[in-house]
C-alpha cells in the first residue's frame, strides 16, 4: 500500500538531522522572501505533504491521486526540496549525487530551477525514499508513548 502524503509529511517533520548539503544549496539559491511561508527546509517539506490532503477536500475531488506521496512528490517546484528530504532520510549517496548533478548545472551559467527539479526527479528513487520514510515512520511509532494509526 502506497504511504498518505499526510503519513509522510509527518515523518518529515519528525526528521531533525543535519542536512548540510540542502542548507548549502538553500544558502546559496535562496527562495525570495516575499514567496516563503517557512524557516526551514523541513518544515517546508512537511508542510507540502501534509497539506496536500487539505487542498483536495477542498478543491475537487477528481484530485484524489494527490492523497498518495508517491504522487504529490511531483508537484515540488524547488530542486532544494528533493535534496533535504534524501539527505534527511539518510539516503546520502543519493543526495550527494543530486548536489553533484544541481551544482554542475549552476556552475555552467544561467539554469533556471525548472531544469533543476527536472534533474532532482531523475535522480530521486521514490520506492529508496518510500521504504526510509517507512522505517522512520516505524520508528517513531515504536517510540512514541501515543498510538498512531496503521500507514
Amino acid at each position: 500500500m502506497d504511504m498518505s502524503s499526510e503519513d509522510f509529511g509527518a515523518v518529515l517533520g519528525e526528521l531533525i538531522v543535519p542536512t548540510p548539503l540542502s542548507d548549502i544549496f538553500e544558502a546559496r539559491y535562496p527562495q525570495n522572501e516575499n514567496d516563503r511561508w517557512w524557516f526551514t527546509t523541513r518544515m517546508h517539506c512537511a508542510g507540502f505533504f501534509v497539506s496536500k490532503p487539505v487542498q483536495v477536500d477542498a478543491c475537487d475531488k477528481r484530485n484524489k491521486h494527490l492523497l498518495i506521496a508517491s504522487k504529490t512528490w511531483r508537484g515540488m517546484k524547488r530542486p532544494e526540496m528533493y535534496l533535504w528530504i534524501l539527505e534527511a532520510l539518510g539516503l546520502q549517496e543519493e543526495a550527494k549525487a543530486l548536489s553533484d548533478l544541481m551544482h554542475a548545472e549552476l556552475d555552467k551559467g544561467e539554469c533556471d530551477l525548472n531544469t533543476l527539479v527536472e534533474i532532482a526527479k531523475g535522480v530521486f528513487n521514490w520506492d529508496k525514499v518510500e521504504k526510509a520514510a517507512r522505517k522512520e515512520f516505524d520508528r517513531l511509532v515504536n517510540e512514541s508513548p501515543m498510538s498512531h494509526r496503521p500507514i
